[in-house]
Protein backbone atom coordinates (compact mmCIF):
# COMPACT_ATOMS: atom_id res chain seq x y z
CA UNK A 1 0.00 0.00 0.00
CA UNK A 2 2.31 2.10 1.10
CA UNK A 3 4.16 1.39 -2.53
CA UNK A 4 1.00 2.25 -4.15
CA UNK A 5 0.52 5.58 -2.58
CA UNK A 6 4.27 6.98 -3.49
CA UNK A 7 3.81 5.99 -7.07
CA UNK A 8 1.11 8.24 -7.17
CA UNK A 9 2.82 11.17 -5.38
CA UNK A 10 5.60 10.29 -7.55
CA UNK A 11 3.40 10.22 -10.58
CA UNK A 12 2.05 13.51 -9.54
CA UNK A 13 5.30 15.47 -9.02
CA UNK A 14 6.55 13.88 -12.40
CA UNK A 15 3.62 15.23 -14.69
CA UNK A 16 1.98 17.47 -13.10
CA UNK A 17 4.33 20.51 -14.20
CA UNK A 18 3.99 19.30 -17.83
CA UNK A 19 0.00 19.75 -17.68
CA UNK A 20 0.09 23.54 -18.47
CA UNK A 21 -3.24 24.90 -19.82
CA UNK A 22 -2.88 28.24 -18.99
CA UNK A 23 -2.48 31.17 -21.71
CA UNK A 24 1.25 31.24 -22.40
CA UNK A 25 1.14 34.16 -24.65
CA UNK A 26 -1.39 36.72 -25.94
CA UNK A 27 0.58 39.92 -27.61
CA UNK A 28 -0.15 42.64 -29.73
CA UNK A 29 2.70 44.35 -31.81
CA UNK A 30 3.91 46.02 -35.06
CA UNK A 31 0.91 48.45 -34.55
CA UNK A 32 0.53 50.95 -37.98
CA UNK A 33 -1.65 53.46 -38.84
CA UNK A 34 -4.34 50.74 -40.05
CA UNK A 35 -2.97 47.31 -38.70
CA UNK A 36 -1.65 45.79 -36.12
CA UNK A 37 -0.49 41.94 -35.44
CA UNK A 38 -0.99 39.39 -32.73
CA UNK A 39 0.40 36.28 -31.23
CA UNK A 40 -1.18 33.90 -29.27
CA UNK A 41 0.19 30.29 -28.14
CA UNK A 42 -2.98 28.58 -25.70
CA UNK A 43 -3.41 25.64 -23.75
CA UNK A 44 -0.16 23.61 -24.52
CA UNK A 45 -1.19 20.30 -23.01
CA UNK A 46 1.15 17.10 -22.83
CA UNK A 47 -0.05 13.78 -22.43
CA UNK A 48 -3.59 14.12 -21.79
CA UNK A 49 -5.71 11.86 -24.12
CA UNK A 50 -8.49 12.84 -26.03
CA UNK A 51 -7.93 16.61 -25.36
CA UNK A 52 -9.78 19.30 -27.36
CA UNK A 53 -8.68 23.00 -27.53
CA UNK A 54 -10.68 26.20 -28.77
CA UNK A 55 -10.08 30.11 -29.09
CA UNK A 56 -12.26 32.88 -30.63
CA UNK A 57 -10.51 36.15 -31.07
CA UNK A 58 -13.29 39.20 -31.63
CA UNK A 59 -12.17 42.93 -31.92
CA UNK A 60 -14.13 45.41 -30.55
CA UNK A 61 -14.68 49.38 -30.60
CA UNK A 62 -12.65 50.56 -27.80
CA UNK A 63 -16.02 51.52 -26.31
CA UNK A 64 -16.70 47.56 -25.66
CA UNK A 65 -19.86 47.82 -27.91
CA UNK A 66 -19.89 47.39 -31.32
CA UNK A 67 -17.89 44.20 -32.88
CA UNK A 68 -15.82 45.47 -35.48
CA UNK A 69 -14.55 41.36 -36.02
CA UNK A 70 -14.66 38.19 -35.13
CA UNK A 71 -12.55 34.90 -36.15
CA UNK A 72 -13.84 31.58 -36.79
CA UNK A 73 -13.78 29.57 -33.61
CA UNK A 74 -9.91 27.91 -34.01
CA UNK A 75 -9.53 23.93 -32.45
CA UNK A 76 -7.14 21.49 -32.41
CA UNK A 77 -8.35 18.18 -31.09
CA UNK A 78 -5.01 15.26 -29.96
CA UNK A 79 -6.07 11.59 -30.33
CA UNK A 80 -5.00 9.36 -28.37
CA UNK A 81 -2.47 10.65 -25.59
CA UNK A 82 -0.61 13.31 -27.67
CA UNK A 83 -0.09 17.21 -27.89
CA UNK A 84 -2.73 19.57 -28.24
CA UNK A 85 -2.12 23.52 -29.05
CA UNK A 86 -3.18 26.62 -30.72
CA UNK A 87 -0.31 28.71 -31.76
CA UNK A 88 -0.52 31.87 -33.87
CA UNK A 89 2.71 33.70 -34.95
CA UNK A 90 2.14 36.90 -36.61
CA UNK A 91 -1.02 37.46 -37.25
CA UNK A 92 -1.89 40.65 -38.85
CA UNK A 93 -5.55 42.35 -38.13
CA UNK A 94 -5.92 44.85 -41.58
CA UNK A 95 -8.35 48.10 -42.31
CA UNK A 96 -8.33 49.39 -39.11
CA UNK A 97 -8.68 53.35 -38.89
CA UNK A 98 -5.80 55.24 -37.33
CA UNK A 99 -5.57 57.19 -34.37
CA UNK A 100 -8.28 55.26 -32.91
CA UNK A 101 -8.35 52.39 -29.87
CA UNK A 102 -9.95 49.40 -30.41
CA UNK A 103 -9.80 45.77 -28.03
CA UNK A 104 -8.94 42.31 -29.34
CA UNK A 105 -9.88 39.36 -27.12
CA UNK A 106 -9.48 35.97 -26.94
CA UNK A 107 -11.51 33.33 -25.11
CA UNK A 108 -9.95 30.19 -24.93
CA UNK A 109 -10.69 26.65 -23.60
CA UNK A 110 -9.43 23.01 -23.09
CA UNK A 111 -11.40 20.00 -22.33
CA UNK A 112 -11.12 16.51 -22.08
CA UNK A 113 -13.74 13.12 -21.95
CA UNK A 114 -15.05 12.54 -18.33
CA UNK A 115 -12.66 15.32 -16.86
CA UNK A 116 -9.89 13.44 -16.17
CA UNK A 117 -8.12 14.52 -12.70
CA UNK A 118 -4.87 14.75 -14.39
CA UNK A 119 -6.73 17.11 -17.67
CA UNK A 120 -9.27 19.36 -15.73
CA UNK A 121 -11.49 21.42 -18.06
CA UNK A 122 -9.94 24.79 -18.35
CA UNK A 123 -10.45 28.38 -19.87
CA UNK A 124 -10.67 32.28 -19.81
CA UNK A 125 -10.84 35.15 -21.39
CA UNK A 126 -7.95 37.78 -22.22
CA UNK A 127 -7.87 41.01 -23.68
CA UNK A 128 -5.41 43.48 -24.94
CA UNK A 129 -5.77 46.98 -25.69
CA UNK A 130 -4.25 49.30 -27.82
CA UNK A 131 -4.35 52.16 -30.53
CA UNK A 132 -3.66 52.79 -33.97
CA UNK A 133 -1.00 55.19 -34.44
CA UNK A 134 -1.62 58.36 -36.11
CA UNK A 135 -1.53 59.83 -40.19
CA UNK A 136 1.96 61.34 -40.10
CA UNK A 137 1.61 65.37 -40.80
CA UNK A 138 2.71 65.74 -44.76
CA UNK A 139 5.15 68.35 -45.63
CA UNK A 140 3.99 71.56 -47.25
CA UNK A 141 5.63 74.12 -48.66
CA UNK A 142 4.23 77.33 -50.80
CA UNK A 143 6.08 79.59 -53.47
CA UNK A 144 3.71 83.00 -54.95
CA UNK A 145 3.50 82.76 -58.48
CA UNK A 146 1.21 85.28 -59.17
CA UNK A 147 -1.06 87.88 -57.97
CA UNK A 148 -3.64 84.71 -57.56
CA UNK A 149 -1.45 81.60 -58.25
CA UNK A 150 0.81 79.59 -55.89
CA UNK A 151 3.06 76.49 -56.36
CA UNK A 152 2.41 73.99 -53.54
CA UNK A 153 4.81 71.50 -52.89
CA UNK A 154 3.13 68.83 -50.18
CA UNK A 155 4.84 65.02 -49.23
CA UNK A 156 1.96 63.00 -47.82
CA UNK A 157 4.74 60.13 -46.00
CA UNK A 158 1.64 57.65 -45.26
CA UNK A 159 1.11 53.96 -46.22
CA UNK A 160 -2.28 54.04 -46.58
CA UNK A 161 -3.63 57.48 -47.82
CA UNK A 162 -2.57 59.91 -50.64
CA UNK A 163 -5.54 62.58 -49.84
CA UNK A 164 -4.14 66.00 -48.67
CA UNK A 165 -6.75 68.49 -48.06
CA UNK A 166 -5.36 72.00 -48.36
CA UNK A 167 -6.59 75.35 -46.43
CA UNK A 168 -6.58 78.76 -46.63
CA UNK A 169 -6.41 80.60 -43.72
CA UNK A 170 -8.43 77.42 -42.27
CA UNK A 171 -10.64 77.60 -44.56
CA UNK A 172 -10.52 74.10 -46.97
CA UNK A 173 -9.42 75.28 -50.75
CA UNK A 174 -9.11 71.71 -52.77
CA UNK A 175 -8.27 68.45 -52.22
CA UNK A 176 -4.88 66.81 -54.03
CA UNK A 177 -4.09 63.07 -54.12
CA UNK A 178 -0.15 61.97 -53.73
CA UNK A 179 2.59 63.64 -53.37
CA UNK A 180 4.01 66.40 -55.83
CA UNK A 181 3.89 69.90 -56.92
CA UNK A 182 0.07 71.87 -57.42
CA UNK A 183 -0.07 75.28 -58.63
CA UNK A 184 -3.26 76.80 -57.05
CA UNK A 185 -5.35 79.30 -57.88
CA UNK A 186 -6.14 81.21 -54.44
CA UNK A 187 -7.75 84.79 -53.56
CA UNK A 188 -4.85 87.81 -54.25
CA UNK A 189 -4.61 88.50 -50.42
CA UNK A 190 -2.01 87.44 -47.71
CA UNK A 191 -2.78 83.94 -46.76
CA UNK A 192 -1.78 81.39 -44.91
CA UNK A 193 -1.73 77.73 -46.24
CA UNK A 194 -1.87 74.50 -44.34
CA UNK A 195 -2.80 71.10 -45.56
CA UNK A 196 -3.43 67.65 -43.65
CA UNK A 197 -3.70 63.76 -44.52
CA UNK A 198 -7.57 62.88 -44.33
CA UNK A 199 -8.31 59.00 -44.58
CA UNK A 200 -11.45 57.20 -45.57
CA UNK A 201 -11.85 54.03 -43.30
CA UNK A 202 -12.31 51.07 -45.78
CA UNK A 203 -15.64 49.06 -45.31
CA UNK A 204 -14.56 46.12 -44.54
CA UNK A 205 -11.67 44.94 -41.84
CA UNK A 206 -10.18 41.35 -41.88
CA UNK A 207 -8.77 39.30 -39.12
CA UNK A 208 -7.04 36.36 -40.27
CA UNK A 209 -9.09 32.96 -40.87
CA UNK A 210 -11.92 35.25 -40.80
CA UNK A 211 -13.94 36.36 -43.53
CA UNK A 212 -14.10 40.26 -43.91
CA UNK A 213 -16.22 42.53 -41.79
CA UNK A 214 -17.75 45.84 -41.49
CA UNK A 215 -16.30 48.52 -39.72
CA UNK A 216 -16.57 52.13 -38.91
CA UNK A 217 -14.31 54.82 -37.55
CA UNK A 218 -14.76 55.83 -34.51
CA UNK A 219 -14.41 59.44 -34.63
CA UNK A 220 -13.95 60.83 -38.08
CA UNK A 221 -11.40 63.95 -36.98
CA UNK A 222 -9.04 60.74 -36.01
CA UNK A 223 -8.50 59.98 -39.83
CA UNK A 224 -6.94 63.06 -39.78
CA UNK A 225 -3.07 64.34 -39.44
CA UNK A 226 -2.08 66.90 -37.92
CA UNK A 227 -1.69 70.48 -39.86
CA UNK A 228 1.05 71.22 -41.44
CA UNK A 229 0.96 75.79 -41.38
CA UNK A 230 3.02 77.75 -43.83
CA UNK A 231 4.18 81.15 -42.94
CA UNK A 232 2.17 84.01 -44.22
CA UNK A 233 2.72 84.07 -47.99
CA UNK A 234 2.56 87.43 -49.06
CA UNK A 235 -0.01 87.99 -52.44
CA UNK A 236 -2.13 90.52 -53.83
CA UNK A 237 -2.66 92.45 -56.52
CA UNK A 238 0.35 94.53 -58.25
CA UNK A 239 -1.24 98.44 -57.50
CA UNK A 240 -1.47 100.90 -60.50
CA UNK A 241 1.90 103.10 -60.65
CA UNK A 242 2.54 106.28 -61.54
CA UNK A 243 -0.57 108.60 -60.92
CA UNK A 244 -0.31 112.16 -62.14
CA UNK A 245 -2.97 114.74 -61.95
CA UNK A 246 -3.67 117.68 -64.44
CA UNK A 247 -6.14 120.30 -64.46
CA UNK A 248 -8.76 121.00 -67.32
CA UNK A 249 -10.92 124.32 -66.17
CA UNK A 250 -11.99 125.40 -63.24
CA UNK A 251 -13.63 122.26 -62.61
CA UNK A 252 -12.01 119.41 -63.63
CA UNK A 253 -9.12 117.25 -62.71
CA UNK A 254 -7.70 114.28 -65.18
CA UNK A 255 -6.12 111.56 -63.31
CA UNK A 256 -3.41 109.48 -65.60
CA UNK A 257 -1.65 106.50 -63.87
CA UNK A 258 -0.08 102.93 -65.40
CA UNK A 259 -1.53 99.56 -64.33
CA UNK A 260 0.72 96.57 -63.61
CA UNK A 261 -2.27 93.88 -62.42
CA UNK A 262 -2.08 91.04 -64.65
CA UNK A 263 -5.31 89.75 -63.83
CA UNK A 264 -7.30 92.95 -62.59
CA UNK A 265 -8.59 95.30 -64.94
CA UNK A 266 -10.63 97.28 -62.91
CA UNK A 267 -9.58 100.58 -60.98
CA UNK A 268 -10.62 101.74 -57.57
CA UNK A 269 -10.77 105.45 -57.83
CA UNK A 270 -11.84 107.25 -54.59
CA UNK A 271 -11.50 110.99 -53.63
CA UNK A 272 -10.91 111.93 -49.85
CA UNK A 273 -11.44 108.41 -49.10
CA UNK A 274 -14.56 108.05 -50.83
CA UNK A 275 -15.16 105.80 -53.48
CA UNK A 276 -16.41 108.15 -56.56
CA UNK A 277 -15.94 105.07 -59.35
CA UNK A 278 -15.05 102.19 -60.74
CA UNK A 279 -13.18 102.17 -63.92
CA UNK A 280 -12.46 99.29 -66.37
CA UNK A 281 -9.46 99.17 -68.94
CA UNK A 282 -8.52 102.25 -68.50
CA UNK A 283 -5.59 104.06 -67.49
CA UNK A 284 -7.16 107.81 -67.26
CA UNK A 285 -10.05 109.42 -65.27
CA UNK A 286 -12.08 112.77 -65.10
CA UNK A 287 -13.30 114.06 -62.09
CA UNK A 288 -15.55 116.57 -63.38
CA UNK A 289 -17.51 119.63 -61.08
CA UNK A 290 -14.75 119.19 -58.26
CA UNK A 291 -15.55 121.75 -55.68
CA UNK A 292 -13.22 124.95 -55.81
CA UNK A 293 -11.24 125.60 -52.70
CA UNK A 294 -11.58 122.12 -51.40
CA UNK A 295 -8.14 120.05 -50.15
CA UNK A 296 -8.36 116.83 -52.31
CA UNK A 297 -6.88 113.63 -51.78
CA UNK A 298 -6.91 110.99 -54.78
CA UNK A 299 -6.15 107.16 -54.11
CA UNK A 300 -6.20 104.44 -56.93
CA UNK A 301 -6.18 100.61 -56.28
CA UNK A 302 -6.67 98.21 -58.53
CA UNK A 303 -9.89 95.70 -57.88
CA UNK A 304 -10.73 92.15 -58.60
CA UNK A 305 -13.23 89.97 -57.74
CA UNK A 306 -12.42 86.03 -57.17
CA UNK A 307 -14.89 83.50 -55.50
CA UNK A 308 -17.92 86.10 -55.29
CA UNK A 309 -15.37 88.22 -53.22
CA UNK A 310 -13.83 91.62 -53.48
CA UNK A 311 -10.36 92.07 -53.47
CA UNK A 312 -8.17 95.31 -53.67
CA UNK A 313 -4.54 96.25 -54.44
CA UNK A 314 -2.42 98.25 -51.91
CA UNK A 315 -2.73 102.09 -52.46
CA UNK A 316 0.37 102.67 -54.01
CA UNK A 317 -0.23 106.22 -54.65
CA UNK A 318 -1.64 109.78 -53.36
CA UNK A 319 -1.92 112.77 -54.94
CA UNK A 320 -2.74 115.90 -52.35
CA UNK A 321 -4.10 119.10 -53.81
CA UNK A 322 -4.44 121.85 -51.00
CA UNK A 323 -5.98 125.15 -51.79
CA UNK A 324 -3.01 127.98 -50.81
CA UNK A 325 -3.60 130.26 -47.76
CA UNK A 326 -2.65 133.12 -45.47
CA UNK A 327 -3.42 134.60 -49.04
CA UNK A 328 -2.13 139.26 -48.40
CA UNK A 329 -2.88 141.98 -50.75
CA UNK A 330 -1.21 145.08 -51.07
CA UNK A 331 -1.46 148.42 -53.53
CA UNK A 332 1.24 148.88 -55.50
CA UNK A 333 0.11 151.82 -57.57
CA UNK A 334 -3.46 152.94 -59.18
CA UNK A 335 -3.59 149.98 -61.18
CA UNK A 336 -0.98 147.46 -59.28
CA UNK A 337 -2.12 144.57 -56.75
CA UNK A 338 0.23 142.32 -55.29
CA UNK A 339 -0.33 139.17 -54.09
CA UNK A 340 1.26 136.79 -52.09
CA UNK A 341 0.32 133.12 -50.69
CA UNK A 342 1.59 130.07 -49.28
CA UNK A 343 1.72 127.19 -51.20
CA UNK A 344 0.42 124.12 -49.39
CA UNK A 345 1.01 121.76 -52.66
CA UNK A 346 4.15 121.26 -53.61
CA UNK A 347 3.25 118.16 -55.70
CA UNK A 348 0.60 120.59 -57.78
CA UNK A 349 1.16 121.00 -61.15
CA UNK A 350 0.88 124.45 -61.25
CA UNK A 351 -1.31 127.74 -59.54
CA UNK A 352 -3.89 129.72 -61.71
CA UNK A 353 -4.70 132.96 -60.85
CA UNK A 354 -8.10 134.62 -61.65
CA UNK A 355 -9.78 137.92 -61.86
CA UNK A 356 -13.68 138.06 -61.61
CA UNK A 357 -13.58 133.97 -62.74
CA UNK A 358 -11.41 134.39 -65.13
CA UNK A 359 -8.28 133.09 -65.77
CA UNK A 360 -5.44 135.79 -65.87
CA UNK A 361 -2.10 133.75 -65.11
CA UNK A 362 -0.73 130.40 -64.62
CA UNK A 363 2.33 130.07 -62.25
CA UNK A 364 4.96 127.38 -61.38
CA UNK A 365 3.91 124.91 -59.25
CA UNK A 366 6.21 126.40 -56.57
CA UNK A 367 5.14 130.24 -57.19
CA UNK A 368 4.15 132.34 -53.51
CA UNK A 369 3.88 135.86 -54.79
CA UNK A 370 2.29 137.48 -58.41
CA UNK A 371 1.50 140.76 -59.20
CA UNK A 372 -1.19 141.98 -61.31
CA UNK A 373 -0.23 145.58 -63.03
CA UNK A 374 -3.43 145.79 -65.36
CA UNK A 375 -6.32 146.64 -62.41
CA UNK A 376 -8.67 149.21 -63.22
CA UNK A 377 -9.52 151.91 -61.22
CA UNK A 378 -12.52 152.51 -58.89
CA UNK A 379 -13.67 148.08 -59.65
CA UNK A 380 -14.74 145.86 -57.61
CA UNK A 381 -12.89 142.86 -58.31
CA UNK A 382 -13.01 139.09 -56.77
Amino acid sequence: MKKLIGLCVLYFLVFIPAFSQDLEKFEVSSITENSAKYDLKVARLTGCCSKKVQATVKLFAADGTTLLGQSRDMDNTAEACGDSRISVDDATITGLSPNTEYVLSVTWSSSAPGGQLVCPNKGGTETKTFTTTKLPTPTLSVTRTGENTVSAVLKEGSNITDKIDVYINDQFLVTVYGSGTYNLNVPPTDLVFSARLDYTANSTASIPNTTTVSITARNSTNSKSDKAVTPMINLGLNPPINLTHSLLGDKDIMLNWQNQSLISNQVLIRRNNVPIDTVTNAASYMDQNVPPNTALKYDISAYYEFGGQAYESPIATRVLIQPVSNLQVSFRGENFIEFAWKNNSPDADEIRIYRDYSLIATLSNTATSYTDNNVAINTEMV
